[in-house]
C-alpha cells in the first residue's frame, strides 16, 4: 500500500520542488547561447530529471526501512517451492494429506508482533501441526497458526528469515468427492486487520477428497 501510494505522491512533489528551484534559481538563465524564452523550459526539464533519480534512490532507502515483505508458498511435500504454482492436496487410502507452507520473510520483527499467518479450517478435514515446530499450532476453532514474531527469535535487525512447515490434514467421513481452496492469510491477533507496511504475497492450494 506504501508503495502505491508513494507512486502517486512522488511525481506531484517532483513537479512542485522542480518548479520552486527553477524559479528560485534557474542556471541556464546564465547561460549566454540558450534563447531566454527556452531556458525556464530547459531548467523544468534537467530539473525533474535529477529530482526524479534522487527522489527514486531516497524512495527506495526508505521503503527497505520501513517496510517487510513476505511470502508463503504451499507446496506438496518433496516438491519444488514455487508461488506460481497451485498445488492440489489428495487423501491417502488411511484419509490422511500432508503440505508444506513455506514462509519468507524480509524485514523487521516489530512489523509482525501483532500479526499471524492463518490457514482457516476446512469443513471437511481436521488439520495439525508438527508438535516440534514452536512457531506453528492449532486455534480453538481448528485453524492453523503461525505466529510470524517467533521466526525472528530474539534478532530486532531488519533480516530475511524463511522456515518450512508440515501440515497434516486428518479426512473426516465422506463418501462424496470435495475439494475446497486452500489460501493463507494474514491478520492480526487484536487490532482491525490493515497492514499497509507489509507487502503480502501468496499462493492458493486445493484440498480435495476423491472417491
Amino acid at each position: 500500500m506504501i508503495r502505491n501510494i508513494s507512486k502517486v505522491a512522488k511525481p506531484l512533489v517532483v513537479a512542485l520542488i522542480g518548479v520552486y528551484f527553477a524559479n528560485k534559481f534557474n542556471i541556464f538563465d546564465f547561460i549566454t547561447f540558450i534563447p531566454e524564452e527556452k531556458s525556464f523550459d530547459i531548467c523544468i526539464t534537467v530539473y525533474f530529471a535529477i529530482l526524479e533519480i534522487l527522489s527514486e534512490f531516497f524512495a527506495k532507502s526508505a521503503y527497505a526501512k520501513f517496510t517487510s515483505e513476505i511470502s508463503v508458498v504451499l507446496s506438496l511435500n518433496n516438491t519444488e517451492v514455487s508461488i506460481d504454482s497451485t498445488p492440489i492436496i489428495k487423501f491417502n487410502q488411511s484419509g490422511l494429506a500432508e503440505a508444506t507452507i513455506t514462509v519468507s520473510i524480509v524485514g523487521r520483527k516489530k512489523h509482525y508482533s501483532d500479526f499471524q499467518l492463518v490457514v482457516a479450517n476446512s469443513s471437511f478435514a481436521t488439520m495439525q501441526a508438527n508438535i516440534h515446530d514452536r512457531e506453528a499450532s492449532i486455534d480453538n476453532t481448528g485453524n492453523y497458526i503461525i505466529d510470524l514474531e517467533k521466526m525472528f527469535g530474539n534478532t530486532n535487525s531488519r533480516i530475511y528469515v524463511s522456515s518450512s512447515f508440515r501440515i497434516t490434514f486428518a479426512r473426516e467421513f465422506s463418501d462424496t468427492e470435495r475439494s475446497i481452496e486452500i489460501s493463507p492469510e494474514l491478520k492480526r491477533k487484536a487490532r482491525r486487520n490493515f497492514h499497509p507496511w507489509i507487502t503480502f504475497k501468496h499462493n492458493k492450494a486445493f484440498l480435495k477428497v476423491e472417491r
